[in-house]
């Protein structure tokens, strides 16, 4: 049930999410139903410390104290969007920013994470930069349009205020590149150093697997930092991506003739980008990505896509659905996948025989 919380996400209409809001602030949310009290109290209080802090950035903001700008530049405005909108908000990302703003520090925040979220202790949760500065990510689409932050490109604030699902709407253009940006809204020129412990676990891992999710605000961000492609380059290991079930908004665009939606084949070639930080640099695919994982009844793994992905080397796999879920991975077929291509034999139930590494 501690999953099932963080994971919710507010409605997308705005009186039901502020509303709802305000039930987990004060401990009435049925969504802490059948929960220890003592864990509700400690999520309850994160959250408390999350609201406090953009209520304060609220009170500033009005009083012409803060010229900090939050979000720049979507495709529904200019305008910087100073107050934070709670439609669509993730409850897990609330709690961990509350967590992140009590401790001052990225670390700590990720071991209460690991803790309140049950986090098997031999699992490493590690973050790509360990910085306590404000960054965030930008994506520049084909069109010489610039999204600055991952709502504007997932989830941005729907035109006029609506209550649309932004997160099914195209892009206007396909994302040509990534790029980071500091609290002031200006890209980052130098270069970023990646967080030494993620660079040693890259290069002592027994395989590389890109895990299914977000391609361009989860994936490739933590892959363009100079540190951490090096490193995937220089492991000869499996490297494996696990393939999203359908496309969503970020690898969804408009187009002369409709909507385009990337493939399985753009995917690899967006990760292999990503790594040779998007340098415009003849790409050996299997340098980045050697396997495809896709659970069967993916809509990305078109016949095209497989031949594509066959002909630059790329081996392609298919395992069964989720039971009633086409394109969702059940995830022991999924885990017996990744063990086997570890070599590392695995049985529901059991752990990985060996010391692979994932």
């Amino acid at each position: 049930r501690i999953v099932h919380l963080l994971e919710h996400r507010l409605p997308s209409e705005v009186e039901s999410a502020q509303a709802e809001w305000s039930k987990l602030l004060e401990g009435q949310h049925s969504l802490y139903t059948g929960l220890d009290g003592a864990y509700v109290q400690v999520i309850q209080s994160f959250l408390l410390t999350f609201h406090t802090e953009i209520m304060r950035r609220a009170v500033a903001v009005d009083c012409g104290l803060s010229t900090e700008v939050d979000g720049v530049v979507g495709e529904f405005g200019v305008e910087a969007h100073r107050r934070f909108d709670f439609r669509r908000a993730s409850v897990g990302n609330c709690f961990f920013t509350g967590v992140r703003l009590h401790f001052g520090s990225l670390p700590a925040a990720i071991l209460m994470w690991t803790r309140i979220a049950r986090v098997p202790p031999e699992t490493k949760v590690l973050p790509s930069v360990n910085a306590n500065f404000m960054m965030t990510i930008g994506a520049e689409l084909e069109n010489g349009t610039r999204l600055i932050g991952q709502t504007n490109i997932s989830h941005p604030p729907a035109p006029t205020g609506g209550t649309k699902d932004t997160g099914k709407l195209p892009l206007p253009s396909p994302v040509k590149r990534l790029f980071f940006v500091n609290r002031h809204g200006q890209q980052i020129q130098q270069k970023i150093p990646a967080n030494e412990q993620v660079v040693a676990a890259v290069k002592s891992s027994d395989i590389i697997v890109y895990a299914m999710g977000s391609l361009w605000t989860s994936i490739c961000p933590n892959l363009c930092l100079p540190d951490v492609a090096a490193a995937v380059l220089g492991q000869s290991v499996p490297k494996v991506l696990l393939l999203n079930g359908e496309a969503d908004r970020e690898t969804m665009s408009s187009g002369p003739n409709g909507v385009v939606s990337m493939n399985a084949a753009d995917f690899v070639h967006a990760v292999c980008r990503a790594c040779s930080l998007f340098e415009d640099t003849e790409i050996v695919w299997t340098d980045y990505v050697t396997d495809v994982v896709a659970a069967s009844g993916s809509t990305l793994l078109t016949p095209a896509a497989r031949q594509t992905l066959e002909d630059n080397g790329v081996r392609v796999r298919t395992v069964p659905s989720a039971p009633a879920r086409p394109g969702w991975f059940d995830p022991v077929t999924a885990v017996q996948q990744i063990a086997a291509l570890a070599g590392s034999p695995w049985t529901a139930g059991g752990r990985p025989r060996g010391d692979s590494s994932v």
